[in-house]
């Protein structure tokens, strides 16, 4: 099963995100999906449903509670161009790191530097699919 954002006409094996809520498909340990973010740059995760715990009184649902590296900086070029990111941030003497340094200013939370292995799931946010369909299509 696929889900996203069907294009009229076109995509009759996808159904819309908007139509699927996360219990209904994350129904069982282990289950697994793959999230494409940026078309253009098409960065795919993995996401793994590890456990169904007991709902605790007054936590909002759903939340993230673990997660590995930070996200990439928007417009980054990619795979390919967030590995060349990551080499520049790795020597300070390249020609280029003052210039990635500069645009990589205020682009992680709370203006801390960006650290590639950072990851918090508090900052995770879940968009309410119904407000996500009415942004892109109303």
């Amino acid at each position: 099963m696929e889900i996203g954002i069907p294009l009229e006409g076109e995509d009759d094996e996808i159904m819309p995100s908007w139509d699927v809520l996360v219990d209904g498909f994350f129904d069982r340990p282990g289950k697994e999906a793959i999230y494409v973010y940026d078309f253009g740059d098409d960065w795919g995760h993995t996401i793994t449903l590890d456990d169904i715990l007991p709902k605790e009184k007054g936590t909002k649902y759903p939340r993230c509670i673990a997660g590995e590296r930070a996200c990439t900086p928007e417009d980054c070029g990619g795979v390919w161009g967030y590995r060349d990111l990551l080499e520049t941030l790795n020597d300070p003497e390249d020609p280029g790191y003052a210039e990635i340094m500069e645009w990589l200013e205020g682009q992680a939370p709370d203006n801390c530097p960006f650290d590639p292995e950072r990851f918090n799931p508090r900052e995770v946010k879940f968009d309410n699919p119904t407000e996500r369909f009415d942004k892109a299509f109303g």
